[in-house]
Protein backbone atom coordinates (compact mmCIF):
# COMPACT_ATOMS: atom_id res chain seq x y z
CA UNK A 1 0.00 0.00 0.00
CA UNK A 2 1.37 3.37 -0.96
CA UNK A 3 0.53 6.77 0.48
CA UNK A 4 -1.90 8.92 -1.49
CA UNK A 5 -1.14 12.59 -2.02
CA UNK A 6 -3.55 15.40 -2.82
CA UNK A 7 -2.52 18.92 -3.85
CA UNK A 8 -4.87 21.90 -3.56
CA UNK A 9 -4.54 25.49 -4.70
CA UNK A 10 -5.36 28.13 -2.15
CA UNK A 11 -5.11 31.90 -2.04
CA UNK A 12 -1.67 31.66 -0.45
CA UNK A 13 -0.21 28.95 -2.70
CA UNK A 14 -0.33 25.16 -2.77
CA UNK A 15 -1.46 22.90 0.02
CA UNK A 16 -0.87 19.16 0.06
CA UNK A 17 -2.11 16.24 2.07
CA UNK A 18 -0.62 12.76 2.24
CA UNK A 19 -2.15 9.71 3.92
CA UNK A 20 -2.43 5.95 3.75
CA UNK A 21 -5.83 5.02 2.27
CA UNK A 22 -7.11 2.94 5.16
CA UNK A 23 -10.70 1.89 5.70
CA UNK A 24 -12.08 2.08 9.21
CA UNK A 25 -13.02 -1.37 10.51
CA UNK A 26 -13.09 -3.33 13.73
CA UNK A 27 -13.02 -6.92 14.85
CA UNK A 28 -14.91 -8.66 17.62
CA UNK A 29 -14.81 -12.21 18.87
CA UNK A 30 -17.60 -14.70 18.18
CA UNK A 31 -18.34 -14.69 21.91
CA UNK A 32 -18.69 -10.89 21.99
CA UNK A 33 -20.99 -10.91 18.96
CA UNK A 34 -23.68 -13.06 20.60
CA UNK A 35 -26.99 -11.28 20.41
CA UNK A 36 -25.88 -8.86 17.69
CA UNK A 37 -27.42 -8.50 14.25
CA UNK A 38 -25.05 -7.06 11.67
CA UNK A 39 -25.84 -5.73 8.19
CA UNK A 40 -22.40 -6.48 6.80
CA UNK A 41 -20.03 -9.04 8.30
CA UNK A 42 -16.87 -10.87 7.25
CA UNK A 43 -16.30 -14.01 9.31
CA UNK A 44 -13.21 -16.16 9.59
CA UNK A 45 -13.95 -19.67 10.83
CA UNK A 46 -10.25 -20.64 11.00
CA UNK A 47 -10.10 -20.70 14.79
CA UNK A 48 -13.49 -22.17 15.69
CA UNK A 49 -12.90 -24.76 18.43
CA UNK A 50 -16.23 -25.36 20.13
CA UNK A 51 -19.61 -26.78 19.17
CA UNK A 52 -22.05 -24.05 18.16
CA UNK A 53 -19.40 -21.36 17.60
CA UNK A 54 -19.72 -21.43 13.81
CA UNK A 55 -23.51 -21.13 14.10
CA UNK A 56 -23.24 -18.13 16.44
CA UNK A 57 -20.82 -16.41 14.06
CA UNK A 58 -22.81 -17.12 10.88
CA UNK A 59 -26.16 -16.21 12.40
CA UNK A 60 -25.02 -12.65 13.19
CA UNK A 61 -25.56 -11.62 9.55
CA UNK A 62 -28.93 -10.07 8.75
CA UNK A 63 -28.86 -11.59 5.24
CA UNK A 64 -26.68 -13.68 2.95
CA UNK A 65 -25.97 -10.56 0.89
CA UNK A 66 -24.14 -9.05 3.86
CA UNK A 67 -22.17 -12.19 4.74
CA UNK A 68 -18.66 -13.09 3.63
CA UNK A 69 -17.15 -16.32 5.02
CA UNK A 70 -13.39 -16.85 5.11
CA UNK A 71 -11.48 -20.04 5.96
CA UNK A 72 -14.55 -22.30 5.76
CA UNK A 73 -14.02 -25.88 6.90
CA UNK A 74 -17.16 -28.03 7.25
CA UNK A 75 -15.56 -29.92 10.15
CA UNK A 76 -15.87 -26.87 12.42
CA UNK A 77 -19.65 -26.64 11.95
CA UNK A 78 -20.86 -29.00 14.65
CA UNK A 79 -23.58 -29.27 17.26
CA UNK A 80 -23.04 -30.22 20.88
CA UNK A 81 -23.55 -34.00 21.39
CA UNK A 82 -25.87 -33.35 24.37
CA UNK A 83 -28.08 -31.12 22.21
CA UNK A 84 -28.24 -33.75 19.46
CA UNK A 85 -29.16 -36.39 22.04
CA UNK A 86 -31.88 -34.14 23.48
CA UNK A 87 -33.50 -33.66 20.04
CA UNK A 88 -33.29 -37.39 19.27
CA UNK A 89 -35.13 -38.15 22.53
CA UNK A 90 -37.66 -35.41 21.80
CA UNK A 91 -38.37 -36.80 18.32
CA UNK A 92 -38.70 -40.32 19.71
CA UNK A 93 -41.15 -39.16 22.43
CA UNK A 94 -43.24 -37.24 19.87
CA UNK A 95 -43.36 -40.29 17.63
CA UNK A 96 -44.49 -42.45 20.55
CA UNK A 97 -47.14 -39.88 21.51
CA UNK A 98 -48.45 -39.76 17.93
CA UNK A 99 -48.61 -43.55 17.75
CA UNK A 100 -50.63 -43.68 20.99
CA UNK A 101 -53.26 -41.29 19.58
CA UNK A 102 -53.63 -43.17 16.27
Amino acid sequence: MKPERWVFRSGTGLLSRQQLPLKLAWAISIHKSQGMTLDCVEISLARVFESGQAYVALSRARSLDGLRVLDFDPRVVKADPDVLSFYRRLRKERLLTQLRFH
